[in-house]
């Protein structure tokens, strides 16, 4: 008898996004540990080298957002999404401090072809808004402009930015 796979999210890992962020397969899968006893056991023999490259995403299910600017909706892939998959992961369209939970559905398939299929919940989290913050300061525009002071490093250089979720992002502006 040969048991099927398990998919479960790898311990310490976090199925967590902000909206608006970008979400491949990628990102997902490496999230994720895809383990069948046999398989690893064979030591490789069947050829099959790390059940995690053979992880395919078959179903995404998006509940509707509070507000109602998304209504709910759901993919399903025949074999595996395509290469140029993002999740949806509802920018502009949440609430402030609003979760969603989408339902990604996850295959693989061992090498005697036992498929295991897992619902795993992914969540997407309201993404605040930066502040951006500057000391106040008065040009007489065209003398400083004629000598050359207001340039765009300068601006900069008297303003700062925080964002609840990144804390100091300054030197991203």
């Amino acid at each position: 008898w040969d048991s099927c796979p398990t998919i479960v999210v790898t311990p310490g890992e976090k199925m967590e996004f902000y909206e608006g962020e970008e979400v491949t397969k990628e990102k997902l899968v490496r999230r994720l540990t895809a383990h069948d006893n046999e398989d690893n056991n064979m030591h490789n023999i069947s050829g099959i080298t790390d059940l995690n490259d053979n992880l395919r995403i078959v179903k995404v299910t998006y509940p509707e957002s509070k507000n109602h600017s998304q209504a709910a909706y759901e993919n399903t892939y025949e074999k595996d999404v395509p290469g140029d998959f993002l999740l949806d992961t509802y920018y502009l369209k949440l609430e402030k401090n609003e979760v969603v939970d989408v339902l990604v559905t996850f295959a693989v398939t061992d090498s005697i072809g036992n498929i295991t299929e897992e619902q795993i919940p992914v969540r997407v989290k309201y993404n605040n808004y930066p502040k951006i913050s500057s000391e106040e300061i008065f040009y007489y525009l065209k003398e400083e402009a004629n000598r050359g002071e207001i340039t765009s490093t300068a601006l900069i250089g008297r303003a700062s930015a925080e964002d609840e979720e990144d804390a100091n992002i300054t030197g991203e502006m």
